[in-house]
């Protein structure tokens, strides 16, 4: 008798080890709350789904497990899942990732999605684990679409205000100048009278001007009039009279644009100066403004203090209060973005419109560098 001996310890025990890793993988797998398929990597076949995504997604197993997501009808947009597929071959994993899953009823479910690459058994495959997040999205729709209105009523009403104190106020005022001037002339000019009533002149023509300059910076008839580029100007000149501070505008000839970009972009504008002046310590600002093939940038920038950002929340930030929101919101419902770089010698704004605009998808980003 010949006999061979082979010591497998070792690789029994990490078959055993084997074992129980794919024990604990599919406990984790099917136990999970969160909806989770795995699939073919380079096929889209789907090889396993857990309850949470049948319950999400209305198929019964046997009518998921072997076909293809486009066999399905699965997504709404098929672009998304080719721009997931070639994030996953450059990093191998990707990280909350929004997309949007049909259901077997043709119902439109928002998923913020997880997904890796996994070697199992010699091939690759793609595990994906997603959170419905459908009802958190439409209720940021409907908030959004409420600060929009907001916006919009708060922008009238500072129209009919200007346009009461201009029409209204300034003229009452105007009117009771012109009465102090002629009584003026009923008392001797060295009088005590005279005198009383040149004080009055003085009280009325200085409210008078503030007056006027309220209801401008309620809502400056050269907006409507003129147009963006010159409502900044002379924005911009009174602000440099009132603060101190100097500002630089470069605008091109950008022509009239729609109502709605031009008191959007005007409202930034003034939000921007107005931290400038409070918060930032800067002594100068320039404000660049150009027209590119199709949308409208601004930008707005301080050699101040900067401020501290939150990137996992930008609203959160240092200065979140004072006008951020407003200016993410304006841009949101004109579908456009707010870009914000703060640093320790500066900050700078922009803010980007389409001139196609209408879709409520504009997106926010906030970047901090030491």
């Amino acid at each position: 008798f010949l006999v061979y001996l082979k010591d497998i310890t070792h690789r029994k025990a990490a078959e055993e080890q084997l074992r129980e890793s794919e024990e604990r993988f599919v406990k984790a797998f099917e136990g999970n709350p969160q909806p989770m398929v795995l699939t073919g990597f380079n096929d889209d076949r789907y090889m396993d789904v857990n309850l949470s995504f049948i319950l999400m997604s209305g198929y019964e197993r046997k009518d998921i497990i072997g076909h293809t997501s486009a066999e399905l009808g699965v997504w709404l947009d098929r672009s998304e899942r080719v721009f997931l597929t070639n994030e996953l071959k450059r990093f191998r994993e990707v990280r909350n990732h929004e997309l949007r899953f049909l259901t077997k009823s043709a119902e439109t479910r928002v998923l913020l999605a997880s997904a890796e690459i996994l070697d199992l058994r010699g091939k690759q495959c793609l595990l994906i684990s997603a959170t419905d997040i459908t009802e958190r999205k439409q209720l940021e729709e409907e908030l959004a679409q409420l600060t929009s209105r907001l916006l919009s009523i708060q922008d009238e009403e500072r129209r009919r205000i200007a346009r009461d104190l201009h029409d209204g106020t300034a003229q009452n005022l105007f009117g009771i100048s012109i009465n102090l001037s002629n009584l003026q002339e009923k008392f001797n000019v060295d009088s005590h009278e005279v005198e009383v009533l040149n004080d009055c002149q003085v009280l009325a023509d200085e409210t008078l001007r503030e007056i006027r300059t309220l209801s401008y910076l309620l809502h400056p008839p050269l907006l409507d009039q003129a147009g963006l580029v010159s409502a900044l100007q002379w924005y911009v000149e009174g602000f440099t009279k009132r603060s101190g501070i100097q500002v630089n505008i470069v605008a091109q000839p950008i022509g009239r644009l729609s109502s709605e970009i031009e008191t959007a972009l005007f409202r930034i504008v003034q939000e921007g100066l107005t931290n400038v002046r409070k918060h930032s310590g800067s002594d100068t600002v320039v404000i660049r403004l150009e027209k590119k093939l199709d949308e409208i940038a601004l930008e707005i920038k301080d050699n101040g203090s900067g401020f501290k950002v939150d990137l996992e929340d930008p609203e959160n930030s240092e200065f979140s209060g004072v006008g951020i929101p407003g200016m993410k919101q304006r841009l949101r419902q004109l579908g456009g973005k707010l870009e914000i770089s703060s640093h320790g010698y500066g900050t700078r704004i922009s803010a980007f419109v389409p001139l196609t605009h209408g879709a409520k998808n504009g997106s926010y980003s906030v970047s901090r560098r030491s």
